[in-house]
């Protein structure tokens, strides 16, 4: 047996890399370490940093940062002078810097003023390096995704007597916990939200997270709880975003079971199989392909083929469906004929059991494959291969002391489905109809189309004559 189990909820897929970012670069400190001006000990160094990303190629920045401090020194900025790159909704992966940087002689100027700014002949232990930091630079360029999500993470870069410092912090641009979701039985589910946060459970009792910080963390429950979940922004990211909620539910499994009380069978057994656990059915035979049967029993009756070997059911309730399976073989049933060869019946094949009927009365003693007829009538011949498979064939005779009408008439289609015709010179003509078992089951004039769609399938044997007895029999499937 086989079990396999659906949800019908589809999960939402995530990614982190189709999710777009906000990152800000922002200046720690600029230094100087050397560069003696030969005027005391007054170096008046300055510094110029820009930014740019692998999303954007133009430069930002290069704002003048200048100081009368001596080497060592190091020279920190504050407020909107300290950010370098403040970016939203990209999808930038890393960023480079230029830099430049010397030691200025026009000590008669105050900091940031004209002349502090701009580079000349007169100034000492110049830098310019474009880039300082990324392609074809003294450095790699910075992988903004290095650092943990809502934390600044530092770098440090120096290059002849300079140096500065800088911080990145980045988060995902959307912010949401994506949609609720649904667990069959003890299953588990992978949760769907976007941005920068930390899962929490706010309610329901037995749940558990893979990765609290994860936004795709899996997440397992117990049966027939409902859970609030609540997608929170992490601390210290650059947007305040509002928490959350995600209601998970956890749904009781069908896991329907499939029941027979045998493993083999005979072709043309029919066959009920019983399924449970489960308020709608769907039965399969062989594969998934096609729907047998849909109902609400679990109750399934099949006649089963050569080749059948698995009936599958699927077993669901409002939200959750199972699958099971029983396996089995299907063997081959004889197919016994009789024939009427010089007064005596015989099958074409020889069986290891046999057993003729006369009008559906067993005939004593009549256990072999040839039986001769005393008199008109059913005669049926009840087979059984070294499978134990069972068979029959009827023979309907009427010709015993009574001349035939032979080939005066044609009977069509054959098989039939609702109705038979009898071609030929029918005037004065009756016909009777039989099953298998020798039943009639209709009688009258021959007087246009006979209506056989109340019947049920199998073979039948249509026995025209008239009234001198004379007869001639057509031997009918009747199909639907």
């Amino acid at each position: 047996m086989r079990t396999l189990f659906t949800l019908f909820i589809l999960t939402f897929t995530f990614s982190s890399f189709a999710q777009l970012i906000n990152y800000k670069v922002e200046i720690v400190s600029f230094s100087i370490t050397g560069c003696d001006d030969g005027f005391g000990d007054d170096e008046e160094p300055t510094w110029k940093l820009w930014g740019r990303d692998d999303q954007n190629p133009s430069w930002t920045g290069g704002t003048c940062h200048s100081s009368d401090g001596n080497a060592v020194y190091t020279h920190v900025p504050s407020g909107a002078d300290k950010i370098l790159l403040d970016v939203t909704g990209t999808s930038a992966t890393s960023v480079e810097l230029k830099f430049e940087a010397w030691e200025d002689d026009n000590f008669s100027n105050s900091p940031g003023s004209t002349d502090r700014c701009s580079f000349d002949s007169g100034d000492d232990c110049h830098e310019l390096w474009s880039p300082l930091v990324g392609s074809f630079g003294n450095y790699p360029a910075i992988n903004i995704y290095a650092g943990s999500q809502c934390a600044w993470t530092n770098y440090s870069y120096s290059v002849g007597d300079f140096g500065f410092e800088v911080r990145v912090k980045w988060e995902y641009t959307n912010f949401s916990g994506g949609p609720s979701q649904s667990i069959c039985g003890t299953g588990s589910i992978n949760l769907g939200a976007e941005g920068s946060g930390e899962w929490s459970i706010y309610s329901g009792t037995g749940g558990g997270l893979t990765n609290d910080q994860s936004p795709t963390s899996g997440f397992s429950g117990t049966v027939g709880e409902t859970y609030r979940l609540l997608w929170s922004n992490l601390p210290g990211c650059l947007t305040a975003h509002t928490t959350d909620t995600v209601n998970v539910y956890v749904y009781n499994l069908p896991a329907p079971q499939i029941t027979s009380n045998v493993t083999k069978y005979c072709e043309g057994d029919e066959v009920t199989f019983d399924a449970f656990n489960a308020t709608n059915y769907e039965f399969y035979v062989n594969d998934l392909s096609a729907i047998e049967e849909s109902n609400v029993t679990g109750e399934f009756n099949y006649v089963l083929q050569l080749g059948d070997s698995v009936v599958y059911v699927n077993g669901s309730n409002t939200n959750c469906s199972g699958i099971d399976s029983v396996e089995f073989e299907v063997l081959a049933a004889p197919d016994p004929v009789i024939q009427l060869v010089n007064g005596v019946f015989s099958t074409t094949i020889s069986y290891p059991f046999n057993q003729w009927y006369y009008n559906g009365g067993m005939i004593g003693g009549a256990t072999t494959s040839s039986y001769t007829p005393t008199q008109n009538g059913s005669y049926t011949i009840e087979v059984a291969n070294s499978d134990g498979c069972v068979a029959s064939d009827t023979y309907i005779l009427n010709n015993i002391g009574v001349s035939e009408l032979q080939n005066e008439f044609i009977v069509y289609p054959n098989p039939a489905k609702d109705v038979l015709f009898i071609e030929g010179n029918v005037n004065g003509m009756y016909f009777e109809l039989r099953d298998k078992l020798g039943r009639i089951v209709q009688l009258d004039k021959v007087n246009g189309p006979i209506q056989i769609n109340s019947f049920e399938s199998g073979m039948y044997f249509l026995r025209i004559f008239n009234e001198e007895g004379r007869s001639s029999i057509h031997k009918i499937e009747i199909i639907k």
